[in-house]
């Protein structure tokens, strides 16, 4: 979009603001009807409190103009040197009768300058995580190692053999360094954000021994990585974010016995749950109350004392426990929003089986959403909708199956905290690349998208 294209998109926001900001800027009161003094409902208080901020909103409107020229001929006085020449002046002492009118013409305003801010943001690049949906477009690529803080506003990547972990914006832009020196053949994988965001977790892992360790870092890059276990891997954090669960594979060099453990998330309180990897997920799954860990049929209380108590129960549907809601009998996969009102799922599914007849993964053409209880079921979004490529992508939806060799996992599918936005990501049915036919390579197999869900109706 260029200039013009902007000024021109823009033309009915800065109409709208200049007629009503003239009226509050020299008049302070708008004229009112017989109506309007009937029913006053405002306060000279609230009165002033939005004059304020239209005042200030209009300031900063201009120091955008100034900054980027663009509609610099609405800014009283000009631009100089990158800046407005004059300030926008104060509102006069309101005087009248306060109105519902009044405040509504105000809020208008007030939406109006808001609207106009974000047109700004968006296509300066400036502020962008005040924008709602910061700038996200509806359907957007982003690479399939982002990791995605609990708030939704960063991510983590460590991509292929590199020396270094970054922190990066929503989409993965403007990365940061926080952490290097994993030179080759040592590498970085499972990236685990702390739950309050101040801190990641990764495994590091040793050369050709494939020997993990756990390490933790500041998100904002402030301090060196500090070791947590010299062995283990696919860290997760409970959910208070002051212990550590990770699991361990028997590798040279490392005197542990393959299992489950749990550490503080200083390194002390070293503790072994299980013996195998009879937990569930990539990565070990806490209850939300942070005092166990739970497999598809066990779950393992984790004792003040250090001792862990195995409850045997039936069956849950792992990662969530959670099934789609009732009605919804042909959706696969659910994942569920973090309050609990709305789930997303694969649709349109056909299972591949091994020639035993056992499940080895399944291709989904669809990605639905519904309300909590089943209502308003809705399409986000089906495998014809995404960006035609000259590579055979375009094949199915996977969330749940992914090649265990492989390294990182592509991005599974969630919720964008914070945000009416969703992580979907596709496989190709037969990926290309130097390990052939057959293999999934994750560079070449996979791509990750953000989607901009449906409105609830």
């Amino acid at each position: 979009m260029d200039k013009r294209t902007l000024q021109l998109g823009c033309r009915r926001f800065v109409v709208a603001t200049l007629l009503a900001l003239s009226l509050v800027l020299t008049s302070g009161a708008i004229p009112t009807t017989a109506q309007d003094d009937l029913n006053p409902g405002a306060t000279q208080e609230e009165i002033e409190t939005r004059d304020m901020l239209i005042v200030s909103q209009e300031s900063l409107l201009n120091a955008y103009r100034c900054r980027f020229d663009i509609d610099t001929q609405i800014v009283p006085g000009g631009c100089e040197s990158g800046k407005p020449h004059k300030r926008v002046p104060e509102p006069p002492r309101f005087e009248g009768f306060p109105t519902q009118r009044e405040l509504q013409i105000r809020d208008d305003l007030i939406a109006s300058q808001e609207a106009l801010l974000n047109t700004y943001r968006c296509r300066f690049n400036i502020d962008t995580h005040i924008a709602p949906g910061r700038c996200i477009p509806p359907l957007v690529e982003v690479s399939s190692d982002l990791v995605w803080s609990p708030d939704g506003t960063r991510t983590a990547y460590a991509r292929g053999y590199v020396e270094a972990l970054y922190v990066a914006d929503v989409l993965g832009n403007n990365p940061k360094q926080i952490a290097s020196g994993f030179a080759y053949p040592n590498w970085v994988q499972n990236i685990a954000w702390s739950p309050d965001g101040a801190e990641i977790a990764f495994s590091h892992v040793h050369g050709h021994s494939y020997r993990g360790g756990i390490r933790v870092v500041p998100a904002d890059g402030s301090g060196n990585p500090r070791w947590i276990s010299d062995c283990g891997n696919r860290p997760s954090w409970s959910p208070d974010g002051s212990r550590i669960a990770f699991y361990f594979e028997t590798t040279r060099g490392c005197n542990m016995v393959e299992g489950t453990y749990v550490v503080n998330a200083d390194g002390t309180g070293f503790m072994k749950v299980s013996d195998y990897f009879e937990l569930s997920g990539d990565t070990p799954d806490w209850t939300p109350d942070g005092r166990a860990l739970r497999s598809p049929t066990r779950l393992y209380h984790i004792n003040d004392d250090g001792t862990i108590d195995i409850e045997e129960m039936e069956y849950l549907r792992v990662p969530e426990g959670r099934p789609l809601p009732e009605g919804i009998d042909n959706g696969s996969e659910p994942v569920w929003s973090s309050d609990g009102t709305r789930v997303i799922f694969l649709g349109e599914c056909t299972r591949e089986l091994t020639p035993d007849g056992a499940i080895s993964g399944q291709h989904c053409n669809k990605v639905f959403v519904a309300n909590a209880d089943g209502s308003d079921l809705k399409e986000v979004i089906s495998i014809k909708d995404l960006p035609k490529t000259t590579d055979e992508y375009k094949n199915s939806f996977r969330n749940w199956y992914f090649d265990s060799e492989s390294s990182p996992y592509p991005a599974p599918m969630q919720f964008i905290p914070g945000e009416n936005i969703i992580v979907v990501t596709a496989a190709s049915k037969k990926p290309r690349g130097p390990c052939g036919d057959g293999c999934y390579s994750h560079s070449n197999a996979y791509r990750t998208f953000l989607v901009t869900l449906p409105e609830q109706s």
